[in-house]
């Protein structure tokens, strides 16, 4: 029997939409990355993430400072606060940066995903 994830969540960046500065992933280096602790998004920024069944599209950017907080959403909320106030950026689940930007969230992406999670298997 072959085991097939059955959805993949896509990991992105987003910056404050007033930013004129970081156009991509690239251009985060140097900066301060929020993301919620202890999670994929910081072992990939810390290049320690190893993934099975999903896939890694590019390296991190360098030199960055890595901001954990409790959630993705308190970092989300931190950057909201204006471009660079507390965050250059954050890394989030895409479809958790898309909920936000729905609601309202002064927020864009940068570029294109930087992982692919999946998420669980069906035969």
């Amino acid at each position: 029997m072959v085991h097939r994830s059955y959805y993949y969540t896509p990991a992105a960046f987003a910056v404050h939409k007033d930013n004129t500065t970081i156009a991509s992933p690239a251009d985060l280096a140097g900066k301060t990355i929020g993301l919620g602790t202890a999670t994929t998004y910081e072992a990939y920024l810390n290049g320690s993430l190893k993934i099975m069944g999903g896939e890694v599209m590019y390296d991190p950017p360098a030199d960055l400072t890595v901001k954990p907080y409790t959630t993705d959403a308190e970092a989300i909320q931190d950057l909201a606060l204006g471009d660079g106030t507390r965050l250059d950026a954050v890394m989030s689940a895409q479809p958790t940066i898309q909920a936000a930007i729905a609601s309202g969230v002064p927020l864009k992406y940068i570029g294109t995903p930087a992982f692919l999670r999946t998420a669980g298997l069906c035969p």
